[in-house]
């Protein structure tokens, strides 16, 4: 249920942010319009966009077909839920509106959120899932990053393991991809 709340809440801020003409007043406006909201902005691209024959076509035989579909069912299951919700909170929005605002939120959840594990009040490890962390979202994976990160209560810092020049990328290691447990179709480079 996290992944649909935290995707329906993106939609419906994006969708009443869009309504406001003076966008300076909007706190999440520049990191909202940093987001593929649609098939190919800002030259990305996710399974969530694509057609059906595209899945089909592109992914038929591979690891990552019987994923797709899946995200691709839970999404437009969302759709039709977050129809009913957000149409009472962003009145003029039409059903096109709010299914590309919710493609959009649940793009941004899958390709930019983090798992993070806290330790719970009697010593147990609890995983929280779907964290949004602006910023940290769009560092590349690398089994040798040049970044760190530290967890505090109210913020997390971003360290870097060496010198960085101006020009390099910052990589971060968000999961050992040789972890036998993540399947082989989940990391692109092995």
């Amino acid at each position: 249920y996290q992944m649909l709340l935290l995707s329906g809440f993106i939609a419906k801020e994006y969708l009443l942010s869009k309504r406001i003409k003076d966008k300076t007043s909007v706190k999440h406006w520049p990191y909202l319009q940093s987001i593929p909201w649609i098939k190919n902005q800002l030259g990305q691209d996710h399974v969530i966009f694509w057609s059906q024959e595209e899945v089909d076509s592109l992914l038929g035989e591979s690891l990552a077909y019987n994923d797709a579909l899946m995200i691709r069912k839970t999404v437009d299951s969302a759709i039709t839920l977050m129809k009913d919700v957000i149409h009472p909170i962003v009145q003029d929005a039409d059903d096109e509106e709010i299914e590309e605002a919710v493609k959009g939120a649940f793009v941004i959840c899958l390709s930019r959120s983090f798992a993070e594990e806290v330790e719970s009040d009697d010593g147990t490890t609890v995983e929280i899932e779907n964290a949004l962390l602006p910023l940290l979202d769009v560092l590349q994976h690398s089994n040798s990053p040049n970044t760190s990160l530290e967890s505090y209560d109210d913020y997390i810092l971003l360290r870097a393991r060496g010198d960085i020049s101006a020009d390099e990328e910052l990589f971060h290691c968000y999961q050992e991809e040789r972890d036998d447990v993540i399947p082989k179709h989940k990391f692109f480079t092995r």
